[in-house]
């Protein structure tokens, strides 16, 4: 793996949902930085259309910019 890519996906953010009875988890791992805050938008935006209540799991997260901070807020 060369350098480049090594660089893309230690910043790489992932996100998935999971739906149950009350409502959707929203699972997030990697980085987020100022280039996946709209990614991590598009995932919140898919979550709350589903309806019900929206839990968001942040444990695998390991970095949060100024710009991932103002999507949650």
């Amino acid at each position: 793996m060369s350098a480049a890519s090594e660089r893309n996906h230690s910043w790489s953010l992932r996100a998935s949902l999971q739906a149950d009875a009350t409502g959707v988890l929203l699972i997030v791992a990697g980085r987020l930085g100022t280039a996946a805050a709209p990614e991590l938008r598009s995932a919140l935006d898919a979550a709350t259309s589903a309806g019900g209540h929206v839990r968001l799991d942040l444990a695998d997260v390991d970095y949060i910019s100024s710009a991932g901070l103002a999507v949650l807020d």
